[in-house]
């Protein structure tokens, strides 16, 4: 698959992989990232669609120069990251990134006008949770998803996959975690959802998050997936200032990220 095509930061420039993660990473304040950085590639797709969604991406070509703040990363002094790019010696892209840089805005711009401001919408507590049958199917019938469920699910059911069971159980837990307005933001593909913890078959331990789309003309909130807390981590890591303003239950560990694989990131959110 051509990225570029799909992935507006890969659209917008080129990134000598993994070469520009590690620079980043070794640049930025230390964080888990997950195996290969692919943790931290994610957040920084989604902050580029932030920026590029507040016109917070600056571009010159005439003074060959381009640049955003790379989400709210900042170094161990707390300066703020930046990725500047120059003109791609291809066509397409037409940038490509030069250098990671951190401090002020470059080309003396002014540094708060590049900061992102992250303004998702209430969660209401009165809006109806709601399954399309399209979301049902892939859900329940689709065979990753299924595998996800029977790990979960196995030793609470003596090893039987009982469909009507275990929908029952998340649709209870759903409405649960909704009157007790349990959720998180998160930001996928161009707009806000959210995300809402299933304390399935143990009560200290989330075992999967329901990925919430708020639909606003009908009032409610329709569910589109299921996902293991670490294919969701990256999404919801992107709309807040520090990994400390996360809810404990999503506070993953090093070795919990880097169980997401690399080839799951968008076909976990289909």
């Amino acid at each position: 698959m051509d990225l570029s095509k799909v992935v507006p930061l890969y659209g917008f420039g080129f990134h000598h992989h993994p070469a520009w993660l590690q620079e980043v990473a070794e640049i930025a304040k230390p964080e888990p990232w997950g195996r290969e950085l692919k943790v931290l590639e994610l957040y920084l797709r989604a902050s580029f669609e932030i920026a590029k969604s507040q016109a917070k991406v600056y571009e010159d070509k005439a003074k060959n120069l381009a640049f955003w703040r790379a989400g709210n990363l900042v170094n161990v002094t707390s300066d703020p990251v930046w990725l500047v790019y120059q003109r791609n010696n291809r066509d397409v892209p037409y940038w490509q990134l030069k250098k990671v840089v951190t401090g002020d805005a470059p080309a003396s711009q002014d540094r708060a006008a590049f900061t992102l401001k992250f303004e998702p919408p209430e969660f209401d507590q009165n809006w109806l949770i709601h399954f399309d049958q399209w979301n049902i199917t892939h859900i329940m019938g689709d065979s990753r998803n299924q595998q996800r469920l029977r790990e979960v699910f196995d030793n609470a059911l003596g090893g039987r996959f009982n469909e009507h069971l275990i929908f029952r159980a998340i649709y209870g837990e759903l409405q649960l975690k909704r009157k007790e307005e349990v959720v998180i933001p998160q930001w996928y593909h161009g707009d806000y959802q959210f995300l809402m913890p299933l304390f399935l078959t143990q009560s200290d331990r989330v075992e999967l998050t329901a990925v919430l789309r708020p639909d606003p003309t009908l009032k409610r909130y329709v569910v589109r997936t299921l996902l293991l807390p670490y294919f969701a981590y990256a999404y919801a890591r992107a709309v807040v200032k520090s990994r400390t303003a996360f809810a404990d239950w999503m506070m993953l560990s090093n070795e919990e990220l880097s169980k997401a694989a690399a080839d799951e990131e968008d076909e976990a959110q289909v």
